[in-house]
């Protein structure tokens, strides 16, 4: 996966999706992405269909275009990128960001979720969230740690498995450690996080 560029990952796990899900390009085409894409302002407003036949025959044109991109006929446009991401369900969107974020030597962290609540600014508290996360990892880790070492005789989907877990609960606390800074005002310890911004840089690489 280290090797793909973002516009494959992006298709990859959008194709993913349409295959475990209902959706299929000329849906997720017509119905989703050219909407966001004309409430963004990045494709002229769509027009009302006068009836069914022409329903459909605009529903065909855009699925055609979005499968001219996935087989690499027509160029992806990059500003189409984060339209595109936005309209992928979970969990496969996290899945993009986290190896587009990988590729950039970078962790998918999410920004804290800011809400005002009577009146008093706050971050929401997402602290289940971590705990299922670690929990998790805790979990994966029973196999490659069993005997106390980590070696080449380990399994490897095992191994995989442990590390992707202890990424995503990494990824949770990190996400929580902002929250409590955004929502208390109290920073964020930068030489304690440091370790973690050093690996961060080396995440999701195979």
């Amino acid at each position: 996966m280290a090797n793909r560029t973002e516009k494959e990952v992006l298709l990859y796990q959008t194709a993913e999706w349409f295959k475990n899900s209902p959706w299929s390009v000329e849906a997720f085409a017509h119905d989703a992405l050219a909407p966001a894409l004309a409430a963004a302002g990045l494709i002229e407003p769509l027009g009302v269909p006068d009836d069914g036949a022409e329903y459909l025959r605009d529903r065909k044109a855009w699925g055609q275009q979005i499968s001219r991109i996935f087989h690499g006929t027509k160029p992806f446009p990059l500003e189409w990128k984060w339209v595109w991401i936005n309209k992928v369900a979970e969990p496969y969107r996290t899945k993009i960001l986290t190896e587009c974020q990988a590729l950039a030597g970078c962790m998918n962290v999410k920004l804290p979720e800011i809400r005002t609540v009577d009146g008093v600014r706050s971050a929401r508290a997402r602290i289940g969230d971590v705990m299922v996360e670690v929990g998790e990892f805790f979990t994966s880790a029973a196999d490659p740690s069993g005997d106390g070492q980590y070696d080449r005789e380990d399994c490897q989907v095992a191994a995989k498995e442990m590390l992707t877990k202890g990424v995503e609960a990494i990824q949770a606390i990190l996400a929580e450690l902002q929250a409590v800074s955004a929502g208390t005002g109290v920073d964020l310890p930068a030489l304690a996080l440091s370790p973690l911004a050093a690996f961060a840089g080396g995440a999701g690489r195979d």
